[in-house]
């Protein structure tokens, strides 16, 4: 996960983590409940895309990201062209990359990586003796 964080200021960083876990729930069920509307899957593509922008400002990681995707898109792509034809094929392909790509986008975007790691030099928000343990060994 450290790997992957990148930092930031954006709003989406600021963000808290169940919030963002709350908002790629919705926006999953959302595209599967009502994701056979090109519309919909549609405004969702250009929302990630626009989310993208806001949190890093650039095109070029946006399509990086996208082209991480690219077998995962042919394994379910190349099969619904055969058997389902080609507007499920395209509707259900671009449902599946706006999910993964709100996913990726808020994995990205962790609200309080740096307090919470071990050589930050911060102190717990909770003392540990709330725990029943004293604070010293």
């Amino acid at each position: 996960m450290i790997g992957l964080y990148r930092s930031g200021t954006s709003p989406l960083h600021k963000i808290g983590p169940g919030t963002k876990l709350l908002a790629v729930v919705l926006w999953i069920t959302t595209l599967s409940i009502w994701g056979n509307n090109p519309a919909i899957w549609s405004v969702a593509l250009v929302g990630v895309f626009a989310l993208f922008l806001v949190a890093f400002g650039s095109v070029r990681f946006f399509l990086k990201n996208l082209w991480t995707l690219r077998y995962l898109v042919l394994i379910g792509l190349i099969p619904q062209l055969i058997f389902e034809g080609v507007g499920p094929a395209i509707n259900n392909t671009a449902r599946l990359i706006a999910g993964i790509m709100v996913a990726i986008l808020f994995t990205l975007t962790p609200h309080s990586l740096e307090s919470s790691m071990p050589w930050s030099g911060r102190q717990p928000r909770w003392p540990v003796s709330a725990f029943g343990r004293p604070l010293s060994a």
